[in-house]
């Protein structure tokens, strides 16, 4: 049973009852309001109907509800924790302050739900799209204000969209990971239950997000498509218009829910902030187009140890098998690229045209006796294995994984000094398909102009020693426009420009988002120009939050979490989605009904 938070928006609400083996539904249409009177009923149908459960409708497989909390003190408890292995321990408490002073708002956690049928209307929705009614889920970080307990009211509130990671597990999604109690993760961290690197890793992904909303932003944490609430989706990073899909249904959804749960006193300015670190860098240049074409503005792109191109990607990746450099990371992203250009997926890159990116012995069932083998099922949906079994899995000469033709083409280019063969190749020659959907992939092509004229300011951060992403994914040439930059840290601060091995230039990127909300001559001088400012609501737009329900009954208190799943020393969740529970007690009930009393039902 789900509580609608939202009272504006039209979801539909199913009764189920086991009937012989046979599910019979009720459907409440989408326009309609449960009246308490109905719910009675309906509850009474539950209660002595035997067999009888409530279940989450097709269309909605999850619904809003908050998880918890955090304070301004435990975001800069966490940071300063967060900065222990990265600057001289002398350094950790000043470098905390300047990095994270400007922060005095505690924070409400939001897990929120919606399908891409929800905007039906929108030319991104198409009917015939994959994964058209599938919900999407991302978690949101609400600023509260101390005074009132409330989301901050009468001003528009500015949001920070954040991706990350590497996407290989299921239980590496913003939804599922996260902890029930940051400061309880400090302290496993600092008692040694917790890794130092799992601790790092965790939070270059979302220390930038908690430190915004913190600061009066929206902080803002879509799952990719395929994770969390569209677990049960097939997974594939390397596909743009998964990404402005995911992009555009997460941020909508906000939109409308921010309005509806303040009574229109709190609403999503336009200007937003994106950022990304690995994967999710090039994520973030994919965003901002999207949400640009739903008019929104985008105050500043952040990007990060990521790979910004899918064709040097595999020309890297390739290059490092060949000069026997290649690492258990690189084995991974080879496993995950092989099944993004080669799954026969409608709507994904490499569809109908016979040219799979994966060999024939790992990309079809026929050719294997071990479905294990068959690289189509390590990151197919609905239950795939953990990023340590596909490990596990890929073969000791890992480059066996790559199509034979595609090897050569790559490694010919090499050997004559050819960065870019896919780019060169022609659409009917062999692997011309492939190469197309390589290139189709890539982010240079918004970054240098070859699908629209840069308009944003971008800022690229990557490390020229990085032996995961190299510097080979920000070339010269996309620098060429003044809106493209390159972040080497603050001035005075040498510990913190990003330099050293993949996992500390993650780190350190992750300090450029931080940094653009603090340091003077880093964030913009107008304070309009910056992330956290707060519009103030029209005289229009005051007369539609005066009039309104008032917002101190609609806004979430700050709560203590709710009960996970996941236990908190482990940061990084398990690899599977706990199902949908059904209520069994009654007692339960009577505790629900009490809570729901003039509320609706989903």
């Amino acid at each position: 049973m789900c509580v609608k938070l939202n009272p504006n928006e039209g979801q539909m609400g199913v009764l189920s009852k086991r009937s012989n083996g046979i599910r019979r539904t009720v459907v409440r249409p989408a326009a309609a309001t449960w009246s308490r009177s109905e719910f009675i009923v309906l509850l009474c149908v539950w209660w002595w109907g035997p067999g009888i459960s409530w279940v989450k409708a097709q269309k909605n497989r999850g619904c809003d509800k908050i998880i918890g909390s955090f304070t301004a003190q435990e975001m800069k408890d966490a940071g300063r924790q967060f900065l222990v292995p990265i600057v001289d321990s002398t350094l950790v408490n000043n470098t905390g302050n300047v990095l994270f002073f400007t922060a005095p708002y505690d924070v409400q956690l939001l897990l929120r739900y919606g399908p891409l049928a929800y905007f039906h209307r929108s030319k991104r929705a198409s009917s015939t799209g994959y994964g058209y009614e599938q919900t999407q889920s991302s978690l949101v970080f609400l600023p509260i204000d101390p005074l009132t307990g409330q989301v901050l009211q009468r001003v528009k509130l500015r949001t920070f969209v954040s991706y990350g990671g590497m996407g290989h597990d299921l239980g590496t999604t913003p939804t599922v990971e996260w902890p029930n109690s940051v400061q309880d993760l400090i302290n496993a961290v600092q008692n040694e239950t917790v890794s130092t690197e799992s601790y790092q890793q965790f939070m270059s992904k979302y220390l930038p997000g908690m430190l915004a909303a913190s600061s009066g932003s929206i902080g803002l944490f879509p799952d990719y498509f395929g994770y969390g609430e569209s677990n049960n989706m097939n997974r594939a990073l390397y596909w743009p218009r998964m990404h402005e899909q995911t992009t555009v249904v997460s941020y909508l959804k906000l939109q409308r829910y921010i309005a509806s749960l303040t009574g229109g006193c709190t609403l999503l300015d336009d200007a937003v902030t994106i950022r990304g670190v690995e994967e999710g860098a090039a994520v973030a240049i994919v965003a901002s187009d999207s949400l640009r074409r739903f008019g929104s503005e985008s105050l500043t792109v952040f990007a990060g140890a990521g790979p910004l191109d899918t064709e040097t990607l595999l020309y890297d990746t390739i290059q490092a098998y060949e000069d026997d450099n290649a690492t258990p990371q690189l084995d991974l992203i080879l496993a995950f690229m092989a099944f993004s250009f080669s799954a026969e997926i409608a709507g994904m890159n490499n569809t109908g045209f016979a040219q799979p990116l994966a060999a024939d012995e790992y990309s079809a069932a026929v050719a294997s006796t071990d479905p294990d083998q068959v690289l189509l099922n390590w990151f197919a949906a609905p239950d795939p294995p953990s990023s340590s079994v596909v490990a596990s899995r890929v073969p000791i000469n890992s480059i066996d994984i790559v199509r034979q033709s595609v090897r050569e083409l790559f490694v010919q280019a090499r050997a004559s000094g050819e960065s870019s063969p896919c780019r060169t190749l022609a659409s009917g020659a062999e692997n011309g398909k492939l190469c197309e959907a390589i290139v189709e992939a890539s982010s240079w092509r918004l970054l240098e102009g070859e699908t629209r004229d840069v308009i944003y300011p971008y800022q690229l951060c990557f490390g020229r020693n990085d032996e995961i992403f190299t510097s080979n994914h920000y070339p010269s040439r996309i620098f060429a426009n003044s809106l493209v930059n390159f972040y080497r840290g603050p001035i005075g601060f040498p510990d913190l420009a990003p330099a050293g091995d993949h996992d500390r230039v993650r780190q350190l990127c992750s300090l450029d988002p931080i940094l653009f909300f603090n340091l003077e001559g880093h964030a913009p001088q107008d304070e309009e120009n910056r992330p956290n400012y707060r519009t103030p609501l029209s005289a229009e737009e005051m007369l539609v939050c005066e009039s309104g329900p008032s917002g101190s009954t609609m806004a979430p208190m700050l709560s203590q979490p709710t009960d996970s799943p996941y236990p908190t020393s482990e940061p990084i969740a398990a690899s599977s989605i706990e199902p949908t529970r059904i209520l069994t007690s009654r007692i339960g009930v009577l505790v629900l009904v009490a809570y729901l009393c003039g509320g609706e039902l989903i």
